[in-house]
């Protein structure tokens, strides 16, 4: 299902998906997997929030200490899966790379797919965790 008018504007960010070439066993790290490339230019909207829920003590903590949870949606027929890699491809309005290009991410959890009925448009969220190992077959 292509993207509603107001996802178009709002899906801004592109982003290339790989999934992993094989399942991943129990007690691997998805860095020592190997991934395919399976779409690119995905349109689609970042989304930073802090963890609030996170134990902590009013006024000691310094604004890089906060914990955020990172989410990505995609429109609800766009295949993404948990053990996914996220590769952000955003360019800049002039065609240079985004501040973010070549960021990585690996998709935790299983994606939620929020159907058109609750909202005017269907959307697949998925978790993300930021990675600092770049698998096999990952282009950044």
């Amino acid at each position: 299902m292509p993207l509603s008018e107001r996802q178009e504007r709002l899906y801004r960010h592109r982003i290339d998906l790989y999934r992993p070439a094989y399942d991943i066993p129990p007690g691997q790290s998805p860095s020592d997997t190997e991934y395919t490339q399976a779409y690119t230019d995905v349109p689609c909207k970042f989304r930073t929030k802090s963890a609030v829920d996170e134990p902590m003590l009013a006024g000691l903590l310094e604004s890089g200490d906060l914990m955020t949870v990172d989410t990505v949606s995609v429109a609800e027929d766009q295949e993404i899966e948990t053990n996914w890699i996220v590769v952000n491809r955003t360019l800049r309005e002039d065609g240079s790379h985004g501040a973010n290009w070549g960021d990585t991410w690996i998709v935790r959890g299983s994606p939620k797919r929020v159907d058109p009925i609750l909202l005017s448009h269907g959307k697949t969220t998925a978790y993300l965790s930021r990675m600092t190992l770049v698998p096999d077959g990952v282009a950044t």
